[in-house]
């Protein structure tokens, strides 16, 4: 995944530390909350 939105970057880089470094993972819950937001 490429964001050069740095609010986005902080939100994804913050929830994989919370998920034990997992990015991948950060990046999919974070995509399936805005999927299910619209």
């Amino acid at each position: 995944a490429y964001t050069t939105e740095e609010t986005e970057k902080v939100e994804v880089y913050r929830l994989a530390e919370k998920l034990g470094d997992d990015i991948e993972a950060a990046i999919r819950q974070l995509a399936e909350r805005r999927r299910n937001k619209e």
